[in-house]
């Protein structure tokens, strides 16, 4: 709440507590900010109307602000901010319409089992969706409110430049981090079996897409994404120590999945948000893929390391975050 005497305002600015627009002509200085959805009264400290989505949360109080966690949340224009949690994308079928033996449905059913693991907030809404193809996951942000997505978890297999998702034996139809890693990735699966992975190539025309168009408007200004499966934060070297001669080469060109999706979060302005990968091979312990050595990206740059389990808290990435800027 602003003070009298104890507040200065260069002048012309009309904006508040969380950036909201106040209306000082409502009540006082600083005492009315517009919500757009609701108005929220900083005095009396409440809305003044409860959240038009009320309905949706029998767990929350109809007055509740920032989901009940001021700390690290911000309200999003009277709305509710998302888990977005994407599972499978793993070719089930043989070419002859048979189940293939190796992965497919098995691997699909385990990611599947640890998706239904990070359903575990009651303070979030949590949307959980089977892959089909990039293309899909980008539709599924794209309707959303801007800012309001907090988390988003993409549980497949993948390598340091792609996501890998597929119906059709050697089509992608997931992300690469750029077109360089796109054709890296294509020539990589070629190279590691001619006769097996002939023709393997990702397909725009079905589905798959740069991560450069996922819509990061719509993620919080500290929002997480993290990529549960292989290698999604490493160098291809690392991925692929048996490979030294062409890794040497890729990874002179190309960052992985992860710094890339850092850097497009930073670019639409979400100075705190992160994506998260593994530098080693992930596996589901106790149903989880958050244990082992994850990287921590931010603005294309490793931000830090760990090998804790569970989720890695907003707190802790703040702090390193401000290390680097000097806040």
């Amino acid at each position: 709440m602003l003070q009298a005497g104890r507040s200065k305002n260069a002048g012309g600015y009309r904006f508040g507590f969380q950036g909201q627009e106040a209306d000082n002509k409502i009540g006082g200085l600083g005492q009315h900010l517009n919500y757009t959805f609701r108005n929220y009264d900083s005095w009396a400290i409440r809305f003044g109307a409860i959240d038009p989505l009320a309905s949706k949360y029998p767990y929350w109080s109809p007055f509740a602000f920032s989901g009940n966690r001021v700390i690290d949340a911000v309200e999003l224009e009277g709305l509710e901010p998302y888990r977005i949690i994407f599972w499978g994308g793993t070719r089930e079928k043989e070419p002859d319409g048979s189940d293939r033996k190796k992965g497919g449905k098995r691997d699909n059913n385990t990611f599947y089992q640890a998706a239904l693991q990070l359903r575990k907030y009651k303070d979030i809404e949590n949307k959980m969706s089977q892959i089909t193809t990039a293309d899909q996951i980008i539709y599924e942000l794209e309707i959303l409110e801007d800012g309001s997505v907090e988390y988003l978890d993409i549980l497949s297999h993948g390598t340091p430049y792609s996501l890998n998702f597929s119906e059709t034996k050697n089509v992608n139809v997931g992300f690469y981090a750029s077109w360089l890693a796109k054709k890296a990735t294509e020539r990589g699966y070629i190279k590691q079996d001619p006769v097996e992975n002939a023709g393997y190539h990702f397909s725009r025309w079905c589905g798959a897409r740069e991560v450069d168009e996922i819509p990061y408007n719509k993620f919080s200004e500290n929002a997480i994404i993290e990529l549960h499966g292989c290698k999604g934060g490493c160098s291809f070297a690392e991925a692929y120590p048996e490979s030294k001669e062409y890794a040497q080469y890729a990874d002179a060109l190309l960052d992985n999945i992860a710094m890339n999706m850092s850097e497009g979060l930073y670019g639409a302005g979400k100075t705190y948000a992160v994506a998260i990968a593994h530098h080693t091979r992930s596996s589901p312990e106790g149903g989880s893929y958050q244990h082992g050595g994850r990287s921590v990206y931010w603005n294309g740059q490793l931000l830090f390391e760990t090998t804790k389990k569970g989720d890695i808290s907003k707190k802790e990435i703040k702090k390193e975050i401000d290390k680097i800027t000097n806040q």
